[in-house]
């Protein structure tokens, strides 16, 4: 069933009487969100969103405030949604606790003050065909930050064909074993360095060192030559870093940056075997 919405009203009634696989379209119109924020715990669709969310409430009255929350056991897939927030409050268009799966393409996600999208616990995530546009260093900055809670892994995040302006990272993870696979995206200025992996340690996660499960980068052009464009730890267990066939802006030795319990390599020196660097190119 398909519900076309022109109001919060009708978002909110849509959201509440959806079934699995339904498709929730907001047509194109302009829609100002105010002071609300939907849980999705079916399989939906949302397609034409045009929304602009505004905020007029203390913000520390809640310190998470996510557009729509995707929870356990459930799936969202994205089409043709502009939504633009407010750097100020907003911290996430849409952020998961336990989902299956989360698909966005062609979408346009402005302004928001932690991340555009924050993946706890997703399963499957493929985002490709959009755009990302944030504050930094106005906001925290995050693009697409995927950050699991203890026991999470083996969650797979794939984003292609995407730009990214203006973040902090655009893309960010933390040391759990889950998987990204960045392909064929441009990335703009950043504050900082561009891809993040935080790291943690084999028995207390905190210690600096290794982290993440599989973290490839192809494909993609680095525009900004204000900051590293790949910054990783050493993967866990068997896992690997592969970089190639990238677009940098920076003389080679000065991309990348790769850390391990044993030190820290560049893409200039590095002889670990769970690092892999292609065939890359340098616009200095």
């Amino acid at each position: 069933m398909k519900y076309n919405i022109e109001s919060e009203t009708d978002l909110e009634k849509a959201l509440n009487e959806a079934r699995n696989g339904d498709t929730i379209d907001g047509q194109g119109l302009p829609l100002t969100i105010k002071n609300e924020y939907y849980v999705i715990n079916r399989n939906l669709k949302l397609i034409n969103l045009n929304f602009t969310y505004i905020q007029n409430i203390d913000k520390t009255q809640d310190n998470n405030i996510s557009l729509f929350t995707v929870r356990e056991g459930a799936g969202i897939e994205m089409d043709r949604c502009l939504v633009t927030g407010d750097s100020n409050y907003l911290d996430c268009f849409v952020k998961t606790h336990n989902a299956r799966y989360l698909i966005a393409d062609n979408c346009k996600l402005y302004f928001s003050r932690y991340s555009a999208i924050w993946l706890a616990k997703c399963n499957y995530s493929l985002i490709t065909n959009s755009k990302f546009l944030l504050e930094s260093p106005f906001s925290y900055g995050y693009g697409i930050w995927q950050g699991g809670r203890g026991d999470a892994k083996n969650n797979q995040l794939t984003v292609k064909d995407c730009s990214f302006y203006d973040c902090r990272h655009a893309i960010a993870g933390s040391y759990h074993t889950n998987h990204i696979h960045i392909e064929d995206n441009d990335f703009y200025d950043t504050t900082q360095q561009v891809l993040d992996r935080h790291a943690g340690d084999y028995n207390n996660n905190n210690a600096q060192g290794v982290g993440g499960g599989n973290y490839t980068v192809i494909g993609n052009t680095f525009h900004g030559t204000g900051h590293r464009s790949v910054d990783v730890q050493i993967p866990l267990d068997n896992y690997e870093v592969r970089v190639e066939n990238n677009v940098f802006p920076r003389k080679f030795g000065e991309n990348m940056k790769f850390e391990s319990i044993a030190g820290i390599s560049n893409e200039s020196n590095v002889n670990h075997p769970q690092i892999i660097i292609g065939t890359n190119y340098y616009t200095q």
